[in-house]
């Protein structure tokens, strides 16, 4: 009976234990916490239209396409401007992202390829080159065939994109 009292009195004194050791860990830096990429926060919610030269929203899809097609009002068409700089979808919840042979969404992280930069195009209010963060010298650029990609350059019409976040 005393054996057992023992081990009891043990096992209720094990989870002060624990606590105690996280908490040395992590004040001590050995271990860090991530802060999840959800944690950013919308700035401001608008479509994206390329009015300038096909006055075509940005599209995407749950496959992870992105195009450009008729602006309708879907929630495809629209996007969020999150405070770490991505781009998400409100359709699908999905991130812009980028590489250097194509354009598409992805689940949202920190990841550099997620970021654009808006750059505004001088002499307007609200039209922007979108300059993506990894490949800073490539922007958001459409075709007829209403494909997405990036392409360098400057003042070419299918680079600017207008949105009112």
């Amino acid at each position: 009976m005393a054996n057992t009292a023992l081990l009891a009195s043990r096992f209720r004194r094990a989870p002060l234990v624990l606590v105690a050791l996280v908490t040395l860990l992590l004040s001590a830096g050995f271990v860090t916490v991530a802060s999840p990429a959800s944690a950013a926060t919308v700035l401001g919610t608008s479509t994206i239209v390329n009015v300038n030269y096909t006055n075509d929203c940005l599209s995407s899809n749950f496959a992870g396409s992105v195009y450009a097609t008729p602006c309708s009002g879907s929630e495809y068409h629209r996007w969020q401007k999150m405070s770490n700089g991505e781009l998400r979808n409100v359709g699908t919840g999905l991130c812009l992202s980028a590489n250097a042979d194509d354009v598409y969404t992805v689940a949202c992280s920190d990841a550099r390829t997620h970021v654009w930069l808006h750059h505004l195009v001088t002499g307007t209010a609200n039209s922007y080159y979108l300059g993506n963060n990894y490949y800073n010298t490539m922007e958001l650029s459409m075709n007829d065939a209403n494909d997405v990609y990036l392409a360098g350059g400057n003042n070419i019409l299918a680079h600017m994109w207008y949105t009112n976040f």
